[in-house]
């Protein structure tokens, strides 16, 4: 559960990758927190997610000019398990996204 000065405002369920993202925004900021389920143990799916262990690039072009071992070292990387997931829900994740900042919140003053 997020802190009390925090809404939940969108959820996003992936059934065929069984990937579940919660986006949590502050009431009194514009400040988001884009939160991924982790392992659920009574569930197989999850377990392969996991066992998909090799490194990769979380670049949006999924390609480097310089190798891969210069990329992993400059960029983000996750495990492919975890980029399989994210690519899943991506483009509702980044549409969800795009709504919730068209809409600021009015922050607080002082």
């Amino acid at each position: 559960h997020a802190p009390l000065d925090y809404e939940k405002v969108a959820y996003i369920n992936n059934t065929r990758t069984d990937t579940q993202v919660t986006i949590w925004r502050k009431t009194n900021a514009n400040v988001m927190i884009i939160a991924f389920r982790g392992t659920e143990m009574t569930k197989l799916r999850d377990f392969a997610t996991d066992a998909s262990l090799l490194p990769c690039s979380l670049s949006v072009e999924r390609v480097s000019s310089t190798g891969p071992l210069k990329t992993l070292l400059d960029e983000p990387a996750v495990h492919t398990g975890f980029l399989e997931a994210f690519d899943s829900v991506r483009a509702k994740l980044m549409h969800m996204v795009d709504i919730i900042l068209k809409h600021p919140v009015e922050e607080e003053k002082g």
